[in-house]
């Protein structure tokens, strides 16, 4: 299944229509706005337009749920950080994130576990939004991990 930052993963297209999917049937609704199928979650907003996909068992780049944060951050990734989420967003490429459940994990110990996320969002359709909040957002990089980890 591709995985393309800030656009897809596999069939699921960020800005298109969920109902006009061929897979629509195949899909169990979980709540309002949210859908599955086998390792993907969709979800819609309220005009019913996809504006995230995750998978649990995709890869980007040799980056797999298997994988920890710790090593992606090594091979050269930098990221920015949500503590509120314990999210970590990729600065290059924008539209790509990778996170596990949340359990409120000292940071730490949050990079030493595995990845169980991999999600495409489109930065675009909120990008004022966006700019405003990825300033509150901590920057982890290689270089940058000893004096974060102190």
């Amino acid at each position: 299944m591709e995985i393309v930052p800030g656009k897809r993963i596999g069939e699921f297209k960020l800005g298109d229509r969920l109902t006009d999917s061929p897979l629509y049937s195949s899909l169990k609704k979980l709540d309002s706005n949210k859908y599955e199928l086998e390792n993907l979650k969709i979800r819609v907003n309220d005009s019913g337009i996809i504006d995230l996909v995750s998978t649990y068992a995709g890869e980007y780049n040799g980056i797999t749920i298997s994988k920890t944060f710790r090593q992606v951050i090594e091979e050269g990734n930098t990221l920015l950080y949500d503590d509120f989420d314990q999210i970590f967003y990729f600065k290059c490429p924008e539209g790509l994130s990778i996170e596990k459940e949340y359990e409120n994990l000292p940071f730490k110990t949050l990079l030493d576990s595995k990845i169980q996320v991999l999600s495409v969002y489109d930065i675009e359709q909120d990008k004022y939004v966006w700019d405003k909040i990825k300033e509150d957002f901590l920057e982890v990089s290689k270089n940058k991990l000893p004096e974060l980890e102190r």
